[in-house]
């Protein structure tokens, strides 16, 4: 696995190249910087001498045999790439171990969260989100949570939403006043436009985000979805625009794309339950490597902490 790698080794492995670009060095000659990535960790990578590389065969999102060396550089483990050739043949072994899976299997979490969707009791906000459901089905079974951080798995999008399901139905217990089916519905929509914001290869791995996506992202495009859904519906325009608001709102601030903050109940819990989930999966996965009583690397969506393991 990347995440093992050390300084000194030789490297042989089957692995994904999430991006490549050709530049040139101060002495004129052209070399390959290239992102390598697996099921635990993404790796920086270099190759010296490229000129004879074929840049419309070997490119990124393709799975390649790479041989070389690692090499310490700037604190951090990068590898020295010798030869690179395209793997042609990919079975469900090579996926697992570049690419990782939500713990859960995605149909068992698309049937509870579809469950949660239809105890909703507001009938146009049940009607609505399972409509949506069954649409992106297929999409959601395979999705990430994420190009990178939070989630980035496949079945992540689903593993995130089935946790916050979850969190949100402790805090309805307590705050007996928050309207459970808007939260419900929210929690289930709230990251449905990554669906049309990350483009992902033919091996469901995601490989760039999509002109929509780096022009819009994925808070316009949800509500574009739901929008959408709900004029065809006949959905009501007080429930469609609280929905939307919960969905405008989820990332609190302007700076991290939300043009206004929660002004309901309702999207005020959902950002928060965002968050945390997204903050406790970094700290797990961080965690998830390292003996008791010993810290993390730096973690760059934890403002660069590193966590300690008590």
């Amino acid at each position: 696995m990347l995440s093992e790698l050390q300084a000194g080794q030789s490297l042989d492995k089957v692995l994904f190249i999430e991006t490549i670009i050709k530049k040139t060095a101060s002495n004129g000659s052209v070399y390959l910087d290239i992102m390598l990535k697996d099921s635990s960790a993404v790796i920086s990578a270099k190759m010296w001498k490229a000129d004879g590389i074929n840049l419309s065969i070997i490119k990124a999102g393709i799975i390649a045999s790479i041989k070389g060396k690692t090499e310490e550089y700037n604190g951090k483990i990068q590898v020295i790439i010798e030869s690179i050739a395209v793997v042609e043949n990919i079975d469900d072994e090579i996926m697992s171990k570049l690419y990782a899976s939500a713990p859960m299997p995605p149909s068992e979490m698309f049937e509870q969260i579809y469950a949660a969707a239809s105890k909703i009791k507001n009938n146009e906000l049940k009607t609505l989100v399972c409509a949506i459901l069954d649409e992106k089905k297929e999409l959601l079974l395979i999705f990430p949570g994420a190009k990178h951080m939070h989630h980035a798995s496949r079945g992540g999008l689903l593993h995130h939403t089935h946790t916050m399901l979850r969190s949100a139905s402790a805090i309805c217990e307590i705050y007996s006043e928050l309207d459970k089916d808007l939260l419900y519905a929210a929690v289930i929509l709230h990251d449905i436009g990554k669906l049309e914001e990350i483009m992902l290869n033919e091996y469901g791995i995601p490989v760039d985000y999509t002109k929509e996506g780096k022009l819009l992202g994925h808070i316009v495009q949800g509500i574009c979805i739901i929008d959408a859904k709900a004029k065809e519906m006949k959905i009501s325009d007080e429930i469609t625009m609280l929905l939307k608001h919960c969905l405008l709102s989820h990332h609190y601030f302007a700076e991290y794309g939300s043009p206004k903050m929660p002004m309901i109940a309702e999207a005020e819990v959902l950002y928060y339950i965002d968050v945390m989930d997204a903050r406790m999966f970094e700290i797990s996965q961080a965690l998830s490597t390292v003996d008791k009583g010993s810290f993390s690397q730096r973690v760059y969506a934890l403002e660069n902490r590193s966590m300690y393991k008590n």
